[in-house]
Order: C-alpha cells, then structure tokens, then sequence
C-alpha cells in the first residue's frame, strides 16, 4: 500500500477535534470545569485530561510540522521546475519559518497546561 502525504492534514484536524472533544467531555463530567464554553486550555488543566490534552496536541503540533515541511518541499519543486522568481522561494522560507514556528508553539502550549505553570 503507497503512503499518500494528502492524508496528512485530514489525520491533524481529526487528532484535534478528538483531542479537544475528548477533554472537553471528561473535564465537564468530572466537574472539572463548567459545562457551558470553557476555553480550550482550561479542558486539559487538571489531571486526567491535562495527559490526552498534552499527548493529543503534541501529536497534532508534529502532524503540523510533518504538513508545513512537506508543503516547502512541493513548493521549493516547483519554484525550481518552473523557475519562478526569487520572491516565491523567499516567501516560501518564510512560510516555512512561520509554520514551524506555530507547530512548535503549539507544542509548548500543550506542554504547559495553565494551572501547572508557577
């Protein structure tokens, strides 16, 4: 069976909808947190849900840089193969830059949950 890299981004968004589902629906039932819109991080605050907060998003982050990679890879091909001017494959480094940089801060927002920090 091939590996399609088009499955990729279809793989993040659904670890992240499970993984805020899944804290959302065990902080509420536990009483951790109130039933009506409880932002995001105050779902994975409190153990047990502060691990699948963390594991699911740190998933979802390396499933991100894995996505943004892959991107400046097609991209920096085809600036080659057509021979595009320099501001696509600049603009192309930069978004590379930016994307790794939101996976990497996703990373550390699921690492540091808010109650847990000093």
């Amino acid at each position: 069976m091939k590996f399609r890299s088009a499955y990729i981004p279809f793989a993040m968004i659904g670890l992240f909808i499970a993984t805020v589902l899944t804290t959302y629906l065990m902080s509420t039932l536990s009483g951790h947190e109130p039933f009506w819109l409880p932002t995001m991080s105050e779902t994975g605050n409190k153990p047990p849900e502060s691990c699948i907060f963390t594991l699911g998003l740190a998933g979802v982050s390396i499933l991100l840089a894995v996505c943004v990679i892959l991107q400046f890879l097609k991209i920096s091909d085809l600036v080659s193969e057509h021979r595009f001017n320099a501001r696509t494959l600049i603009a192309n480094k930069v978004a590379l830059a930016f994307g790794l940089i939101a996976a990497l801060s996703m990373l550390f927002v699921a690492s540091f949950q808010v109650g847990n920090v000093l």
